[in-house]
């Protein structure tokens, strides 16, 4: 899907890095391409500062087995001396660098060191004084001073790169859009993108239709009632019919976001869409249609119906048997229970609407003759709406 030449030999491609804990995978790459992905153009996502820092904080080991290292190097803390900040293990425990002056004329040595390297500090003299040919001694309170390292604040000269990242969160929206929509690989649209991602054109990118600068999470927004947008630990990916057009947003630990419109053919109904959550907690990944994913995230709670002069009761109050509450018509002969008369209403009487921020509700105008015996007098009472509340439960 990438070089698009046949007889080729297929490999195993992350849809999204595993470095960055992907577990979706293609087979539809060939082996010299992956190579290329994994080296050209994969790297300009997982070794981007932001996603090195969110990888060392989440201990999230590479294609060599080592986590990445953002504060690496020696780095000068307030007091003007240079530390070490990261162990061999990783972990954040600061050490000062050795500080040697040596003046040959003099015959003179200083040495500063951390309070963890006294012991090195005889064997460090003594090789001073054979490297110029000096008679050894004992060291003096003269020649060394010890500090034991605190906890600084450093200053870290960082370059961030705003533009090139976004390669490769197009390659995970071409990828995800091949695999999932049948006959995608064919249009026009992904035939330019395989081209710009195969020939890494950074200029074509450019051109491309994308919503939001990169580090703002667009369908976020949209879906914030339903996603926890504050956990990290996952990326997502959704694709839907947005204007009669195919657009895929690519979210990497809600850190790096973008959409990009991936073809002028919508795919799917208005509305209709898929959404991939890629857990790096749990390695799985769960993939649906935004329909189903909306329904799982939603508990039912009650019915309210809307009698006459904005009257609000609950459905239970109204006579109802196993299959559902019972509706009937002015004279009281029963047409059919609520639930399935519900589906019969036309959409243009259908709205759905959130209810602060927790509730979802689903609210049908009633046009028809409709009616509910009322069981604490067996009155009929004509319905004029119904609305359907659910809880919103965000994962």
């Amino acid at each position: 899907m990438i070089c698009r030449k046949d007889n080729v030999e297929l490999s195993d491609e992350h849809i999204i890095p595993d470095a960055i804990g992907g577990v979706m995978h293609s087979y539809q790459v060939c082996k010299k391409c992956n190579s290329m992905l994994g080296q050209e153009i994969d790297p300009l996502l997982t070794n981007h500062k932001l996603i090195e820092l969110i990888r060392f904080s989440k201990r999230i080991k590479g294609k060599t087995g080592k986590i990445p290292n953002p504060l690496g190097g020696n780095l000068k803390g307030e007091d003007d001396a240079k530390y070490l900040v990261l162990d061999n293990d990783g972990k954040l425990n600061p050490c000062l660098i050795p500080d040697v002056s040596v003046d040959v004329s003099k015959g003179q040595v200083k040495l500063v060191l951390d309070a963890r390297d006294k012991p090195k500090a005889q064997s460090m003299l003594d090789k001073i004084c054979d490297r110029n040919g000096w008679q050894k001694h004992q060291l003096t309170e003269q020649e060394l001073e010890i500090k034991t390292a605190p906890m600084p604040k450093f200053s870290i000269p960082m370059a961030i790169d705003l533009q090139q990242f976004k390669l490769p969160l197009l390659k995970i929206a071409y990828e995800f859009c091949v695999e999932t929509i049948s006959g995608y690989i064919d249009d026009p649209q992904a035939i330019k993108i395989s081209s710009i991602i195969y020939n890494k054109n950074f200029d074509e990118m450019k051109k491309m239709v994308m919503v939001g600068d990169g580090f703002t999470n667009q369908f976020g927004k949209v879906f914030d009632q339903f996603i926890d947008n504050q956990n990290g630990n996952r990326h997502v990916i959704i694709i839907m019919n947005i204007d009669n057009s195919l657009y895929c947003s690519v979210s990497v630990f809600n850190a790096l976001s973008i959409v990009f419109k991936m073809s002028n053919v919508a795919y799917m109904i208005e509305g209709g869409g898929i959404i991939a959550i890629n857990d790096i907690l749990k390695h799985v990944v769960e993939k649906m249609s935004l329909e189903d994913f909306v329904a799982s995230r939603l508990s039912y709670i009650k019915t309210e119906i809307l009698l006459h002069g904005d009257n609000r009761c609950d459905v239970s109050l109204f006579f109802a048997n196993n299959n559902g509450t019972i509706v009937c018509n002015a004279k009281g002969y029963v047409v059919g229970y609520l639930h399935d008369l519900l589906s019969t209403i036309p959409q243009i009487d259908i709205r759905e609407d959130y209810e602060n921020q927790n509730y979802f509700v689903t609210t049908y105008d009633i046009n028809a003759s409709w009616y509910l015996r009322r069981c604490s007098d067996s009155r009929l009472v004509k319905i004029y709406q119904i609305r359907n509340i659910s809880e919103i439960h965000s994962k």
